[in-house]
């Protein structure tokens, strides 16, 4: 799948089984800390278990993601790079 094939409201499977809806939150060309502003400010009001992903150019993003996720309770369900776009897919904690 390339990077173009992510949109928003995309189904993506839960490790329950359960789908949840997708939330693409597209911060390309920005640098620290707005990728990973983006993403708090868009899970903030979301349920529990809502799936976001985070698109960003941003190196810094890596380790930004990391903490935000340790330190906030979320699951970060998957880290990768393809070419110079980094994705990540979190899973807002209860």
């Amino acid at each position: 799948m390339g990077l173009g094939d992510w949109g928003t409201g995309r189904n993506a499977s839960s490790m329950c089984g359960v789908a949840n809806t997708e939330i693409v939150i597209d911060a390309r060309g920005v640098y620290c800390p707005i990728p990973v502003l983006r993403l708090a400010k868009t899970i903030r009001d979301q349920p529990a278990g809502t799936v976001a992903r985070l698109l960003a150019t941003d190196p810094a993003a890596v380790e930004d993601v990391e903490v935000f996720c340790r330190e906030r309770g979320h699951e970060l369900i998957e880290s990768r790079q393809d070419g110079r776009v980094f994705s990540f897919l979190v899973r807002k904690s209860p």
